[in-house]
């Protein structure tokens, strides 16, 4: 088994994360240090409140391949209070798969739930085999060795196979809750009986190394194998029995395969390949078809297939379907409505309830639409291919989005005790103990006890959306209800008491318990004594004096006087429960009549509102769109305008730097040419220094000279002293 890379564990605690785990899933995709349960509680709610429409939303718009792909929630760590929330995105296509936890991670979606993580698996954790629609091909053929197993059908109505011919083959269905629009009556199943093979075909599943590929955030990095785990497991199991949960959880048997049912073996026709009931036959006990308690000990040679003829009521073939959810707004319902006609019509006199017997004088009477609670409920799941049986719907819806679909649909997930489902299932209602309509199935894991179900409130509100009317459950009025308290621990009991071929007296009596539901029941079939007829009293009839009175006749007449009284009585009331009827009847209608009228002035109103909403919308969007037209070309207005002037800024600028270039160039000459004067100026100082001393020298000498020729001549002193004098003065001067 391939353990993929991982990602980084989660930093954020979930506070109180073991209020959240609901049963243990038993799965061998996870390391040896972890467990899985089913998510409850807070975490569910913030999950599917606040979480999943944001993932809706974020796939929706992307183009992921075409694939199904599931989203759930589980609760994955070593211990209850140490797990953290993990939503899990489960494609058989790894690349499909991949792609969409990319997108739920880049969307950003989880930054306010920091204790979310995600994670990723070929399959929900939950499945062994890849789920699949339940749709059958070949109508199923029911078999029967004794009167006792055809009194085990259920009801006509509920549970029948719907047949449909199809291009290439007949593809039936189980038939669910009988419903009335109006005054026509219609029965639900899936939508997808009506599909080409190639719609609900999902046989193409990847090779079986592909199927265990599984990671998620907090997965270590030093796990054992997974391999070690799933040989663990086969280990335990063959070393001790498997308790009862364990088995509805893993409901596949690997080594006796989908051939080995618990309550009847299948064999295969040769036309078709579908799964036949046969009787076994052995010691003990006698076997009774599909409701049987105990496994058969018997050989397979004993074991003898008679195919019987199938009763006309319990068989529908239709040829049309009123209604599909594939042609309204939400396709991803899987519903069909099969019409019967008026409410007047044979068909139509179906009732919604189930009966385990021919004889049985206290089926189960479907009486309202529920929701799917936040906790475990016991349920009753009327399987077409197994019958009845009872299991557990999980909390917490599965998100699945279906090939060539764009949204997600809620789907609940539905563990059958022992029953298995196969194809031909699709469309078995699943009801609670007191007779709650929760959905019908549309999808399963065939040879296993795992089915998955749409919730009944979305199908009856689609309907009701479509029809511009309500749908409502058809109910029995032949007779008033009774209500009696039944066992609440486990729905089981209550059927196998439904199956008893001869009940005691003591049966029907209700056993003390605490937390019992009511469970109602129709008491049409029961023998019952008027409340004013006299019982014969078993001791001899007395006088005023308490003597027996003697005379046989005196009681006889008494007592048919007494009868024909209480027949009087009752015939009156008789009449005046017609005439109330006649009354409520009329009364009925005309409201009826009134509320046709109130609702087509309402569709008229909404009508009108819609237009005027239309028209208010064009006309602000057309008033926003000349804003909009307006404002962008006194913004191209305004660019040009900047941009004229950007222009003007720059060659100004452009202008002004050459000037002042200009004028730099010029200083730049003046200095040299002022620095070459100075230089030339200083060079004439320089030789007219050189020359001024020369001159000084040559005065010098030539004044020595003189001096020397005065001595000479005789020439006096005083003269000579005037003649230095002027000298000196004019030297002082010129260095001046």
């Amino acid at each position: 088994m391939r353990v993929m890379s991982r990602v980084p564990t989660l930093r954020k605690k979930f506070t109180n994360a073991e209020l959240s785990c609901g049963r243990e899933v038993l799965t061998a995709r996870v390391p040896r240090s972890k467990r899985v349960w089913w998510c409850c509680g807070v975490a569910m709610e913030k999950f599917e409140k606040e979480i999943a429409p944001k993932i809706d939303e974020t796939l929706r718009n992307v183009d992921l391949g075409y694939a199904d792909i599931f989203v759930r929630l589980y609760m994955i760590g070593s211990r209850p209070n140490s797990s953290r929330p993990i939503i899990m995105v489960c494609c058989t296509d790894a690349t499909v798969r991949a792609n969409a936890e990319t997108e739920i991670r880049k969307s950003g979606l989880l930054d306010g739930f920091p204790e979310y993580g995600t994670g990723q698996s070929a399959l929900p954790l939950e499945q062994r085999i890849v789920s699949r629609p339940l749709v059958g091909k070949e109508p199923r053929v029911y078999v029967q060795t004794s009167k006792d197993e055809a009194s085990l059908t259920p009801s006509v109505a509920i549970g029948r196979s719907l047949v449909f011919e199809g291009q290439s083959c007949r593809y039936h269905a189980t038939g669910g809750a009988i419903i009335t629009i109006g005054a026509e009556v219609y029965q639900l199943t899936v939508g997808h009986i009506g599909q080409s093979a190639g719609d609900t075909d999902n046989s193409a599943e990847p090779a079986n190394e592909d199927l265990n590929e599984c990671r998620f955030e907090g997965m270590s990095d030093d796990e054992e194998s997974i391999g070690d785990l799933s040989a663990d497991l086969v280990d335990t199991t063959s070393r001790g029995s498997r308790s009862p949960d364990n088995e509805g959880f893993w409901g596949y048997d690997s080594q006796s395969g989908i051939d080995d049912l618990s309550e009847t073996s299948l064999s295969t026709t040769p036309k078709s390949g579908f799964p036949v009931a046969t009787t076994q036959r052995g010691t003990g006990p006698s076997q009774r078809g599909r409701f049987a308690q105990n496994r058969s000990t018997s050989s397979p040679s004993t074991n003898k297939a008679s195919p019987l003829k199938v009763m006309t009521s319990h068989v529908l073939e239709i040829t049309s379907l009123a209604d599909r959810s594939a042609d309204g707004p939400n396709p991803s319902l899987d519903y069909a409505l099969v019409p019967l006609g008026s409410v007047t019509s044979a068909l139509a006199r179906a009732k919604n309830e189930v009966r385990f017997r021919e004889d049985d004088e206290k089926p189960l009477l479907v009486r309202e639409v529920a929701e799917v609670k936040a906790s475990e409920t016991r349920i009753l799941a009327v399987t077409g291919v197994g019958g009845p049986s009872t299991g557990v719907l999980i909390p917490g819806a599965t998100y699945f989005r279906a090939r060539g679909h764009r949204s997600f649909q809620k789907l609940y997930a539905v563990q059958l005790d022992s029953t298995r489902v196969f194809e031909g299932d699709c469309g078995s209602v699943v009801i609670g103990e007191a007779g709650e309509l929760y959905g019908h199935i549309v999808r399963g894991c065939p040879g296993t006890t795992l089915a998955y179900m749409v919730p009944a409130t979305e199908v009856f509100a689609d309907i009701t959306a479509r029809r511009k009317t309500y749908a409502t459950l058809s109910m029995p009025s032949q007779a008033p209800l009774t209500t009696a308290t039944r066992p609440s621990d486990d729905v089981a009991d209550w059927v196998k008491s439904s199956r008893s071929p001869s009940p005691s007296p003591e049966a029907n009596i209700p056993r003390a318990h605490s937390g019992g539901h009511r469970v109602s029941f129709d008491t049409s079939l029961q023998r019952r004594v008027p409340p004013s007829l006299p019982r014969r009293d078993p001791r001899p009839s007395q006088d005023l004096h308490g003597h027996a009175m003697e005379s046989p006749g005196f009681e006889e007449r008494h007592r048919q006087e007494g009868i024909r009284a209480s027949f009087d009585t009752l015939q009156r009331h008789n009449q005046v429960l017609k005439a109330q009827l006649q009354a409520k009847e009329k009364s009925l209608k005309d409201q009826q009549a009134w509320i046709d009228e109130l609702e087509l002035e309402m569709h008229g109103l909404k009508s009108g509102v819609h237009n005027q909403e239309n028209e208010s919308q064009r006309e602000i969007k057309t008033q926003d769109l000349r804003k909009k037209n307006q404002l962008e070309a006194e913004n191209d207005k305004l660019k040009s305008q900047v941009r004229e002037v950007l222009k003007i800024a720059k060659e100004a600028t452009d202008d002004r730097v050459r000037l002042l270039k200009d004028e730099v160039k010029d200083k730049d000459d003046q200095i040299a040419e002022w620095r070459r004067r100075y230089q030339d100026a200083d060079r004439r100082l320089a030789r007219m220094r050189e020359n001024l001393n020369d001159h000084f020298e040559a005065n010098r000498r030539l004044t020595e000279e003189n001096e020397r020729l005065r001595r000479l001549s005789g020439i006096p002193q005083q003269a000579t002293s005037q003649s230095d004098s002027r000298d000196r003065l004019g030297d002082s001067q010129r260095r001046r």
